[in-house]
């Protein structure tokens, strides 16, 4: 309505915005120069600065930041959702017996993988014989990857081991995993893949029967697979396979 009597209040109110919004672009130029400053004054090693007076929930934006990346990866389960989950999101069910943890961490471009199972009481017998099955599944992908080898025949290591054990179906519920580095897996082997595994190249193995899963990574190398992480405050497991063993991370009983 721009008629006579409506004009001297609408220029009123303009009156009123003008120093108000000179008084907001003064603030957000001072803040402005106060982040690049001090942005300028911070190691090298800070990537991320955030001020609680402009961002109200930093949590919830390194949660985005990690996800619409690709940096990080965390997958969590508890209790019944562990046997129904290999690859859980993570939800707000309380954990009341066991969880398992999956984890993918990236520094310098290159991403690291690891899964960890933890129990607030004793795991019963029938838990801990599949912890140890799933480990000399693990003996056997580890062991079987050597420089030349072809993915698929790795592969098949792992579904012999799996039979050996008594779960030769398990294999099909999930990926058993491949090389790794620029990509959480950057090459998931699959039954008769010809993809050869190189020297010096780096692999994540996730073996795992329900309810439980081992995550290992190791280097291939010419004199043998060297493992990457050791379980060092974690109990240990350790898996046999055809002379060969490979030491995983146990179920924590905290």
């Amino acid at each position: 309505d721009l008629s006579p009597n409506r004009s001297k209040p609408l220029a009123g109110v303009f009156c009123f915005l003008r120093p108000v919004s000179f008084v907001w672009w003064l603030v957000v130029t001072l803040l402005v120069s106060g982040l690049l400053l001090s942005l300028g004054l911070l190691p090298e090693h800070i990537r991320l600065l955030l001020l609680s007076a402009t961002v109200g929930n930093a949590v919830e934006f390194l949660h985005w930041l990690r996800h619409s990346h690709n940096r990080q990866l965390e997958l969590v389960a508890g209790d019944e959702r562990v046997q129904s989950y290999r690859h859980p999101l993570p939800t707000s069910k309380k954990i009341e017996r066991y969880f398992m943890l999956a984890a993918c961490a990236e520094r310098g471009g290159l991403i690291a993988s690891c899964t960890r199972v933890a129990s607030f009481v004793r795991c019963d017998q029938q838990l801990t014989d599949k912890h140890a099955a799933t480990a000399t599944v693990n003996a056997a992908l580890i062991s079987a990857t050597v420089p030349g080898a072809k993915f698929g025949d790795i592969f098949a290591e792992a579904q012999a081991a799996y039979a050996s054990v008594g779960f030769p179906d398990q294999w099909r519920a999930h990926h058993q995993g491949g090389s790794c580095g620029y990509q959480a897996r950057d090459v998931k082997a699959a039954p008769g893949d010809q993809t050869p595994a190189l020297a010096n190249q780096a692999f994540a193995w996730n073996p795992s029967i329900t309810g439980t899963k081992i995550e290992r990574m190791i280097l291939c190398c010419p004199g043998g697979p060297e493992p990457l992480a050791r379980p060092t405050d974690w109990p240990a497991v350790t898996g046999e396979w055809k002379g060969q063993s490979a030491q995983a991370a146990a179920i924590l009983v905290l």
